[in-house]
């Protein structure tokens, strides 16, 4: 199979279309006892990445992410995933 076949990004056509959001657990450092958070979202179209990193992962943690600065400007968001 030729290479760029095998390799081909995933796009979307729009801006804005679908977000894929992301969260990881950062590891604390030496010596402190508190968790914390990293949610990531990128745009599957102009690969525009917004993070943020929360002390809780909850449903209101990511509730507030999604409203979050950029990420509440695409109104006709059709897929978070």
């Amino acid at each position: 199979m030729p290479y760029h076949k095998r390799w081909q990004r995933y796009e979307k056509p729009e801006p804005g279309h679908q977000l894929q959001l992301d969260v990881k657990f950062i590891t604390p450092l030496k010596d402190s006892r508190r968790r914390h958070y990293q949610f990531t979202a990128i745009d599957d179209c102009t690969r525009l990445r917004v993070l943020r990193v929360y002390e809780r992962l909850s449903q209101k943690a990511a509730i507030q992410f999604v409203d979050y600065g950029q990420l509440s400007e695409h109104r006709d968001l059709s897929r978070l995933q």
